[in-house]
C-alpha cells in the first residue's frame, strides 16, 4: 500500500469520523448535563413537596383544633339540655364533670391555637417566600432541560447523518487503505492520516526542522510509509 497515492475519498472519510467523533462527545456532554439538570430538577421538586406537606400539616392542625372546639360546644349544649332531666344527685354530678371537663378541652384547644396560629402565619410566608424562589428556579431548570432535549435530538440527527455518509463512503474507499485506517484509528481518535504539507504535523502540531521535513518529503515522494517522528502518525502531503 502507498499512502502518498491516497485519494480524497480516505481523506474525507476521515474527517467524516473525526466529525462523527466530535459530534459524540458533544452528544454526550449534552446528555450528561441534562442529566445533571434532571437531577437538580428532581432536588427541588422534593423541597417543594416537603414545604407545601409541612405548611399543610400545621394548616391541618389549626383546622382540626377549629373543629374539635366546635364539637365540643355542640356537647355542651347536649349536656346543658339535660341538666333539668337528671334524676339523680349522683347523675347531676357527673354531668357537671363532663360540663366541666369539655369547657377544660375548649380553652386548652383555643390556647393551643392561639400559640399556633401566629407561627403558622410565619411559616406561612417564609414558606410561602421559599415555595416561589423554589417554583422560579424549577421553571428556569425546566426550560433549559428543554432547550438541551432540542439541541440532543439535533445532535441524534447529525450523528445519524453522518452515520449513513460514512457507510456509503466506505464502500468506494479502497479496502488496502480502508483496513489499514481502521486498524488505527482508535489509537489517534481518527486522525491516522496526517497532512504535512504545511511543513508540521496536522497531527500533533509539530513544526518539522528543515531537515526533518525534506526527508519527510522525500520519502513520501518515493512512494514509502512517512510516519511523524513525533506522535507516529502516517504522513501525506496535500498539496503534492
Amino acid at each position: 500500500m502507498s499512502i502518498c497515492k491516497m485519494d480524497n475519498q480516505i481523506v474525507l472519510l476521515q474527517n467524516l469520523e473525526i466529525e462523527l467523533i466530535r459530534e459524540n462527545v458533544k452528544l454526550n456532554d449534552l446528555k450528561e448535563r441534562r442529566k445533571e439538570l434532571k437531577e437538580q430538577i428532581e432536588e427541588f421538586e422534593e423541597k417543594l413537596s416537603f414545604l407545601k406537606l409541612s405548611l399543610k400539616e400545621k394548616e391541618n392542625r389549626v383546622r382540626d383544633l377549629e373543629n374539635f372546639i366546635e364539637y365540643k360546644k355542640e356537647r355542651l349544649k347536649e349536656f346543658s339540655s339535660k341538666r333539668d332531666g337528671v334524676g339523680s344527685r349522683k347523675e347531676f354530678k357527673e354531668l357537671l364533670r363532663q360540663i366541666a371537663k369539655t369547657e377544660d378541652d375548649i380553652i386548652r384547644a383555643n390556647e393551643e391555637i392561639e400559640k399556633l396560629k401566629p407561627a403558622f402565619e410565619e411559616d406561612r410566608k417564609k414558606v410561602g417566600k421559599e415555595i416561589e424562589e423554589i417554583e422560579a428556579n424549577l421553571s428556569v431548570l425546566s426550560n433549559h432541560s428543554k432547550v438541551l432535549k432540542d439541541e440532543i435530538c439535533k445532535r441524534k440527527e447529525k450523528v445519524v447523518e453522518i452515520e449513513k455518509e460514512l457507510s456509503s463512503l466506505r464502500e468506494e474507499v479502497d479496502h488496502e487503505i480502508l483496513h489499514f485506517y481502521d486498524s488505527y484509528k482508535d489509537r489517534y481518535r481518527g486522525l491516522v492520516f496526517s497532512d504535512v504539507s504545511s511543513g508540521s504535523c496536522e497531527g500533533c502540531g509539530m513544526t518539522f526542522s528543515p531537515a526533518e521535513f525534506r526527508g519527510v518529503i522525500k520519502e513520501i515522494e518515493k512512494g514509502k510509509i512517512a510516519k511523524c517522528p513525533y506522535c507516529g502518525r502516517f504522513l501525506f502531503n496535500k498539496c503534492r
